[in-house]
């Protein structure tokens, strides 16, 4: 075994410190994040650009702060009719254990489907395209791509399509809300000339895209930004999950016998 495939016998973490307790080295007196003093941080720093610091490494200018909050808002939760908000809001209702709630809501919340998985993939996106117009890149992708059948998803690009056939008109207004932001980046201006731009197609962006080209311009990579997607629309669905602890099962929706439909396995 080579020196560099040693075993090591402790973590290691350039995230945080701790400085040990003078009477039990097993406690700490102190903890730094990033460098920064936690008690400090409380008492100077908002829990936006404190949440920036932890996984970026460093204080957010005030511009990247307003936008960062802008986004945290915009995205606080995905609404009861998403499948995270749901499995939450069912599992609590069915006598579930609250504390498995986050887990439950965050799995749903990664999906490649509008979660975070796909956020991911528009970033991925964005970064590559990020250089090219908007509206080559439109003709390019309609070339191949076609426009939803009635009532259907579909995408052009990953963040980029239609919800039920039809342009996802919250997500048109997060993204309005955002590019006034003064820390509007390259990423947020590109995805409104593409939304511009395949908008003839019936698509436009959708809270995937919004949140990726957000993301970007904040700094973010591809794999933090589908964590931390998950991470900032959870509190809309753990307030969901807690409305319905106590409630009875009957007190779910159930769909109707007639609307059930039973395929013929032929």
């Amino acid at each position: 075994m080579s020196q560099s495939e040693e075993p090591v016998t402790q973590f290691t973490t350039n995230i945080w410190h701790e400085e040990p307790s003078p009477h039990n080295p097993y406690l700490a007196q102190r903890c730094s994040v990033r460098g920064y003093d936690l008690i400090e941080l409380m008492k100077g720093r908002s829990w936006v650009d404190v949440w920036y610091l932890l996984f970026q490494g460093e204080l957010p200018t005030e511009a990247q702060s307003t936008l960062l909050e802008h986004l945290m808002i915009g995205l606080i939760g995905p609404g009861p009719r998403h499948p995270a908000s749901r499995a939450v809001m069912t599992s609590t209702a069915t006598m579930s254990e609250p504390v498995h709630m986050l887990s439950i809501g965050a799995a749903l919340l990664g999906g490649e489907h509008g979660g975070g998985a796909e956020v991911r993939k528009s970033l991925k996106f964005l970064l590559s395209e990020a250089t090219t117009p908007p509206k080559d890149v439109a003709e390019r992708l309609a070339a191949t791509c076609a426009t939803p059948p009635p009532g259907e998803d579909g995408r052009i690009a990953p963040g980029f399509g239609a919800l039920f056939s039809s342009p996802d008109t919250w997500a048109l207004s997060l993204l309005s809300a955002l590019v006034d932001c003064p820390a509007v980046g390259p990423h947020l201006e590109w995805a409104r000339g593409f939304s511009t731009a395949i908008a003839s197609l019936g698509y436009g962006p959708l809270v995937s895209g919004v949140a990726a080209a957000a993301f970007a311009d904040l700094g973010f990579g591809p794999w933090p930004s589908a964590v931390l997607f998950q991470l900032i629309q959870s509190p809309g669905v753990l307030a969901h999950g807690l409305e319905y602890i106590g409630k009875r099962p009957n007190q779910l929706p159930f769909v109707k016998d007639e609307d059930y439909t039973i395929e013929d396995p032929s």
